[in-house]
């Protein structure tokens, strides 16, 4: 077997470079959405709705955010530790395809890395991941349907 370059890594040796795709556990839609839904509730004279909705949207907006995924030019970096101190770290040279699989139980990507490993991340896989995945190795898709 030969030597492979993506490992579990600390977080301070994660190579310096540009973000392409970054995934957290908030998403701004969900602040905007919170913010707006309690500003329409406070017009319509629903206070009491509106203080519950801006409190929760005041809590998700400035609650610690979690980094879940990193996708960037040459590699991808999966943010798993329980601890946070350390994170999966895959070059996408070595890559030898991918999967995408939409399941009733939420969705899964699986890559297939040289001599045969497999690498598969079946929590927090967002379509974002896909999208990034669809720009950076379109040609290494493995598999385009659902499955049940």
């Amino acid at each position: 077997m030969s030597e492979h370059k993506s490992h579990k890594v600390k977080l301070e040796n994660i190579p310096k470079d540009k973000v392409i795709c970054h995934l957290s556990n908030r998403s701004d839609n969900v602040k905007v959405l919170l913010w707006a839904l309690a500003a329409a509730l406070l017009f319509t004279k629903n206070y009491v709705l509106a203080v519950l909705i801006g409190f929760y949207a005041f809590v998700y907006t400035f609650s610690t955010e979690k980094k879940l995924f990193e996708g960037f030019e040459k590699f991808l970096t999966v943010y798993n530790d329980p601890n946070g101190e350390y994170c999966e770290l895959i070059y996408l040279s070595e890559v030898e395809g991918w999967e995408y699989r939409i399941t009733d139980k939420g969705d899964k990507l699986i890559f297939y890395l040289a001599d045969g490993e497999k690498y598969r991340i079946d929590t927090n896989v967002d379509r974002k991941i896909y999208t990034y995945l669809r720009q950076v190795l379109p040609e290494k898709e493995r598999r385009k349907k659902k499955e049940s």
